[in-house]
């Protein structure tokens, strides 16, 4: 039996781990290729891959934090989370909205039939808080350019946005609790409790206890058991 952390990918454990690191610190997908040897569309199967893994209890401390980086707070849980989660998905894919606020046309984060005012209809959020909201969707949208993964046209688009909002939060949790170098990068040499560098042991440590198998790796359009019921309606462009 094999002890390797991803054994279909044919790739020695350091190369893995090398792609975890990847995985944590937000680096770019060629530049991974480089480091560990493989090439870029494996280093994708195997990055999108582990995204569910998050939604595990052990990631918990990074996916649902107490402080600014949090989304899923008692609040949300009690509004009922999977509305909640169709909600962000649907400001999400209006890309039409975030383009023209970036291109200047619009002063205004939100606009004026943004769906994230639906989950403040009591007025218990409050403005501020749905401006946090809007700006970690915008922080979603940054760390998939920057790692250069566009569409992901197999996957569900509600099962899609929850698992780069994890991802997204999972990582810049972790840099924001890294000390970091004289540079402003993540100083990896920091092992505190909720650092990249523990984040990164945390996925290790996953991969040792079970291997990622190709059951994993996501195939054809369909529901996922940790998605919810109610569809995100989008256009079909919004996911190229």
């Amino acid at each position: 039996m094999t002890s390797r952390l991803v054994p279909f990918a044919r790739a020695e454990d350091s190369a893995i781990q090398e792609l975890l690191k990847g995985f944590v610190l937000v680096h770019p997908l060629e530049y991974i290729a480089e480091q560990t040897g493989m090439n870029a569309r494996t280093c994708r199967t195997i990055l999108l891959s582990l995204r569910p893994r998050l939604l595990r209890p052990r990631y918990y401390p990074w996916t649902r934090p107490d402080g600014t980086l949090a989304l899923w707070d008692d609040r949300a849980i009690e509004a009922g989370l999977r509305g909640f989660v169709s909600t962000l998905a649907n400001c999400y894919y209006d890309r039409a909205c975030q383009s023209n606020y970036a291109q200047g046309l619009r002063e205004e984060r939100g606009c004026r039939a943004c769906p994230l005012d639906a989950l403040d209809s009591e007025g218990d959020f409050g403005a501020e808080y749905l401006d946090a909201m809007r700006h970690h969707i915008d922080l979603i949208r940054f760390v998939y350019d920057r790692i250069g993964i566009k569409g992901e046209r197999q996957m569900h688009p509600r099962t899609l946005f929850q698992l780069r909002y994890l991802h997204t939060m999972a990582v810049l949790r972790g840099r924001e609790e890294s000390r970091k170098r004289a540079d402003g990068d993540v100083d990896f040499r920091d092992r505190s409790p909720l650092s990249s560098r523990s984040l990164y042991e945390t996925l290790l440590a996953d991969l040792r206890d079970a291997p990622l198998e190709k059951q994993e790796v996501y195939r054809g359009e369909r529901e996922n058991e940790y998605d919810a019921d109610e569809r995100v309606r989008v256009r079909r462009h919004a996911l190229l």
